[in-house]
């Protein structure tokens, strides 16, 4: 079994290969447009979210490894994409008010273990590694066999045998947190069956068109959509690499920073969606018994956290001078990284006795 995703990915970036690209869109398109309407549950946003993915992998093409494994790629970038368009105040604000409604015929129809996994699905995926993702994402999103699995992410079939099998453990954890219980073997033949639906007819040509010349046809809109999503890329990436940094500061023991690990649920009495705060305002978790506030805004970058009749907080004070965009990222152990647009990221701990800001740069 041959997988031939990059090299069609590297003709275009070399070529501008026409029919290569074509050739892409045709075959992920039902993937893209399936993720983008579970998240935004709008079949017109989903449309323009599955445009925006399609420019980016035009214009990211060229940067691409080639052991990328494009449709886990593809999912990834649609994730951002849609909580880029979820962070504009008229999206979030329908979005919440359509937040727990089905609001496509393909969802009322759905067998009901689908219904109930669908609407957490992505976000899901979205704390697996990426190696077990792009595993399952060949295994049930495209349907592959456990063999080429194996050779298209280039390992030996036992070794993906286990790593499709660690990620659906997972996912029965994560869905069993939220009261769905399911077996693993229940929730791989729900996304075999349904994960990736047909995306509408016209939709493709509307791809095509919109991408030529890497999104000079697209809409102001849909390229603004671009724009925010590739910040939220690079932020992203960013980020995975602060992390690395910081375990290596911890383990060669030259600076401390107060850090937590603890996996309970998180509750919030502010609006998260997606994890991204963009708007000014203090928002308040509830972990383990401990109450943390993060108040933010264009003067101020303050955490506090409370514990019984302890309090701790720390200010980033005058360091913090957002520019006319940024946010805050919130970690499952509330750990906060924000970034300003000026002065760059933060970093922002807090436990029961102790509060750490500081600046990354």
């Amino acid at each position: 079994m041959t997988n031939d995703d990059m090299q069609l990915v590297q003709e275009y970036a070399a070529s501008d290969s026409q029919p290569a690209f074509e050739t892409l869109v045709s075959r992920y398109v039902g993937l893209v447009h399936s993720s983008a309407l579970r998240q935004l549950r709008d079949p017109h946003l989903a449309e323009e979210v599955t445009q925006a993915v399609f420019i980016i992998l035009a214009r990211k093409a060229g940067s691409l490894g080639p052991k990328t494994i494009l449709p886990g790629w593809l999912l990834r970038t649609t994730r951002y994409t849609a909580a880029n368009l979820v962070r504009t105040s008229n999206t979030r604000q329908r979005y919440e008010q359509e937040a727990f409604m089905e609001s496509t015929g393909e969802e009322n129809s759905a067998p009901g273990v689908w219904r109930e996994l669908s609407p957490w699905l992505d976000e899901a995926l979205e704390r697996l590694a990426q190696k077990d993702r792009d595993l399952l994402v060949l295994r049930y999103f495209e349907n592959k066999s456990l063999q080429e699995v194996a050779s298209v992410a280039g390992i030996e079939e036992r070794a993906a045998q286990k790593r499709v099998s660690r990620g659906l453990e997972k996912l029965r954890r994560f869905f069993s947190r939220r009261g769905i219980t399911l077996s693993a073997a229940a929730i791989a033949g729900a996304l075999s069956a349904n994960s990736v639906q047909a995306a509408p007819a016209a939709l493709t040509k509307t791809i095509i068109f919109s991408a030529a010349a890497k999104g000079a046809a697209a809409s102001s809109s849909t390229l603004t959509l671009v724009k925010g999503a590739l910040k939220l890329m690079a932020w992203a990436k960013a980020k995975s690499v602060i992390v690395t940094g910081i375990a290596v500061i911890l383990t060669t023991g030259i600076t401390a920073v107060v850090a937590t690990k603890a996996y309970a649920a998180k509750t919030s009495e502010a609006v998260i969606v997606n994890n991204f705060h963009t708007a000014p305002g203090t928002y308040r978790y509830t972990l383990n018994g401990t109450v943390t506030e993060l108040t933010v805004g264009t003067n101020e970058l303050k955490l506090t956290s409370r514990s019984g009749q302890s309090t701790a907080s720390a200010s980033a004070g005058r360091g913090w001078e957002p520019a006319n965009e940024w946010f805050v990222h919130v970690g499952d152990d509330l750990h906060f990284w924000a970034y300003d647009g000026k002065q760059g990221l933060w970093s922002l701990t807090a436990t029961p006795l102790a509060v750490n800001i500081h600046t990354l740069n």
